[in-house]
């Protein structure tokens, strides 16, 4: 029979569990794109989205946040640095991050205000 711990706050565990379902949309929609881009699984595509997420030390849903985001031609809902923006769209790509010249800071201000993923 399970036990129940006692120190787990009911309401911060249900505050919680709604950011999760809030945050869920944006990471299926970059999933999706991942998938169509990339050929690939549904599991490929999150593990796609995990590793650019530990590689560039950003939470997976900033992630996916910037990826839905220059897919759409909107700003994210993340404040990510334009670094951080160039590194996540290199890796999507499937590229090596920091090459020079693969998507310059001009693309960056693109992809955050009307430009796009590919």
């Amino acid at each position: 029979m399970p036990t129940y711990d006692k120190s787990i706050d009911p309401a911060r565990e249900v505050e919680q569990l709604r950011e999760a379902l809030d945050r869920q949309p944006v990471i299926e929609q970059a999933k999706g794109m991942l998938m169509l881009l990339r050929a690939c699984s549904a599991d490929e595509a999150f593990t796609v989205l995990r590793t650019v997420s530990q590689r560039v030390n950003v939470k997976v849903f900033d992630i996916a946040a910037v990826i839905v985001a220059a897919a759409s031609g909107q700003h994210p809902p993340c404040s990510p640095d334009p670094r951080t923006v160039a590194d996540v769209l290199q890796y999507v790509r499937g590229l090596k991050p920091g090459s020079p010249g693969v998507v310059s800071d001009g693309e960056v201000a693109d992809h955050l205000g009307d430009g796009g993923l590919v």
